[in-house]
């Protein structure tokens, strides 16, 4: 009974601990064997950095779509990592072009608004 009365006072507080909280600066993306980019989709907020792990095979990067667009990695790359950064928010699309159908997105999230300054006592 004891365990049980612990994890009815801890579920609340572990499902809370998820919401509200700004997105991430940086996410990284591994370009794997099997033809996919991994996780296919990745959040960072505004000014945030991606990196991509390119393993023993060789991938590229050719975003297709976002308002502006980081630099392409146009050279086909392996066993190495490039990064770029997301200055602007918006949802940016990607593909792999030496692999037809590998694909992936990177949403840029606008931070939250602020709720004000504070005027409390502290």
């Amino acid at each position: 009974m004891r365990h049980l009365r612990l994890i009815t006072t801890f579920a609340p507080i572990a499902a809370l601990a998820g919401c509200g909280g700004e997105p991430p600066l940086a996410a990284s993306v591994a370009a794997s064997a099997d033809i996919r980019f991994e996780p296919g989709e990745v959040e960072i907020a505004r000014g945030g950095t991606v990196t991509w792990e390119f393993a023993g095979l060789a991938h590229n990067v050719f975003f297709t779509s976002g308002s502006t667009r980081p630099d392409d990695i146009p050279d086909p790359t392996a066993n190495a990592t490039v990064s770029r950064t997301f200055p602007v928010a918006g949802v940016y699309d990607y593909e792999c072009q030496i692999h037809p159908g590998m694909a992936g997105r990177v949403v840029v999230a606008t931070p939250a608004p602020s709720s004000g300054p504070n005027t409390g006592p502290y």
